[in-house]
């Protein structure tokens, strides 16, 4: 087996990911059930289910494979330490399908999330959705296998559900069948529809859906699927959706319809905030620091000592307090989408422009380039021009 990252970055993350898998085989249990004799159990009923007569179809004598097998050739010095050899080759070949298909399913990240959340309420459903897709992941591995190769195995890190990778192609599928004519409300709601018929996780979607914590655990995979396909690497899954889900107001519909209906737009959105982060540094921009959620007794005393715009909320109302300024209730701020992603993109272009900025940058023309790629990708935005 070899692990790929799209990051290079990531790639010391490898080996350490690979002992995470060994102590869980090991030590990790769920419900005092040890992980490495749940799938012990499922492995011995795969291989009971195996179609043996095909493995018989590709070889025309078993003494020959025994000859022909490098491995056998290179490591036994007789006749029973060569049968030894086979017999732990045909099981290791079952393994091997089994860790493909494991790691496809996110099994052991979520398996590792699970138990770190022991004694949270979501448990119980963490648990049941883990199981589910465990029995699915055995359904999926097929009954007649051949011997295998080398296998790559492309890795995403932290991933809290199981599944997260398919239940990202079934969420690009729905987005790919829309009908672009059709109302918006009307794609939403045909697109929530089919997240609920479709969705890897079955039934378990509507608890999902239903539940915040998991939700937020479920948004947080898929984002984190779409920045590794997009190979966006300065641009953390947390920033990310903070500033997807911050604003208090919007619906759980509201924060997936980024996913289900405006994907391309999103994709551009991540893309301006890349370019800019690349320069800025995520570390030196706090997204909390430009929300606020203010009552009437604050209105009179709340000044932005900042140098950024910050986006205040009072009631229903959003208004937009300009960096060095007081509240006022004449600056209530109209929006076309998301008026927390509207700040944070005039906040973007605050913080390119300001020396600070400007002093870490290697050079001027790197800071102009930045900034008219910036531009650019704005520009080619439908909601947040």
């Amino acid at each position: 087996v070899r692990y790929t990252v799209r990051c290079k970055s990531k790639e010391s993350l490898i080996n350490q990911r690979r002992d995470s898998i060994f102590d869980l085989l090991t030590l990790g249990s769920i419900d005092n059930e040890y992980l490495n004799e749940i799938i012990k159990a499922r492995l011995i009923e795969l291989i009971k289910a195996a179609d043996l007569d095909y493995a018989r179809l590709n070889s025309e004598d078993w003494r020959q494979d025994l000859l022909d097998n490098p491995t056998i050739v290179g490591s036994c010095r007789s006749i029973d330490s060569a049968l030894q050899m086979t017999l732990l080759l045909f099981y290791c070949n079952y393994f091997l399908a089994f860790l493909v298909e494991a790691e496809k399913y996110s099994l052991f990240d979520s398996c590792k999330f699970l138990i770190s959340k022991r004694n949270d309420g979501i448990y119980r459903s963490l648990t049941h959705i883990w199981f589910d897709c465990l029995r699915s992941l055995f359904q999926s591995i097929p009954r007649k296998i051949t011997v295998m190769g080398t296998v790559e195995i492309p890795l995403i890190f932290d991933l809290c559900l199981p599944c997260a990778q398919l239940e990202h192609q079934i969420i690009r599928q729905i987005y790919e069948n829309l009908d672009a004519n059709s109302p918006e409300d009307k794609l939403l709601d045909f697109a929530m529809e089919q997240l609920r018929d479709t969705s890897v996780y079955g039934k378990n979607i509507e608890n999902i859906l239903d539940d915040t914590n998991l939700f937020e655990h479920y948004f947080h995979d898929q984002l984190a699927v779409l920045l590794d396909e997009l190979g966006i690497n300065h641009l953390s899954v947390s920033f990310t959706q903070e500033l997807l889900t911050k604003n208090p107001s919007l619906t759980v519909e509201q924060k997936l319809e980024h996913l289900l209906i405006y994907q391309d737009e999103l994709i551009r959105l991540l893309n301006v905030f890349e370019i800019g982060l690349e320069i800025i540094g995520e570390d030196n921009w706090k997204l909390e620091n430009q929300f606020r959620i203010l009552n009437e007794t604050d209105i009179d005393t709340f000044h932005n000592s900042t140098n950024l715009y910050v986006l205040t909320q009072l009631g229903q109302q959003f208004y937009q307090v300009p960096p060095q300024q007081s509240f006022h209730h004449d600056r209530f701020y109209e929006y076309n989408r998301d008026p927390l992603i509207e700040t944070t993109l005039m906040n973007l272009i605050e913080l390119l422009v300001s020396s600070s900025v400007i002093d870490r940058a290697d050079n001027i023309v790197q800071v102009s380039t930045v900034f008219s790629l910036i531009e650019q990708t704005i520009l080619a935005l439908n909601y947040y021009e």
